[in-house]
């Protein structure tokens, strides 16, 4: 969390106008919930350094199969991306 936080502040630092949305991997289950606790932790500490334009979104869909390695195939990947359009209209009214 520390090493995200920093990051998130470095992210600042370069791009001071930018809304900052963190994106919860594709995990699932007790893994899922313990990442986005620590992505809730990131968002609350550079709250609290001041930093209202920064956020999280869990963007995991149920996946309809994967590709390579376990990856999501085309399928999934394009319903990830309707989840992270619908986090951005959410968050910034895109």
């Amino acid at each position: 969390v520390n090493a995200y936080v920093d990051f998130a502040a470095h992210l600042r630092e370069v791009n001071p106008d930018a809304y900052i949305l963190l994106l919860s991997p594709s995990l699932f289950g007790a893994e899922a919930t313990m990442v986005d606790g620590y992505l809730q932790d990131v968002v609350d500490a550079r709250a609290a350094a001041g930093d209202t334009q920064i956020d999280w979104a869990n963007i995991n869909v149920t996946w309809e199969g994967s590709g390579c390695d376990g990856h999501p195939n085309v399928a999934t990947h394009q319903d990830m991306a309707d989840r992270l359009v619908e986090e951005l209209q959410s968050h910034v009214g895109w």
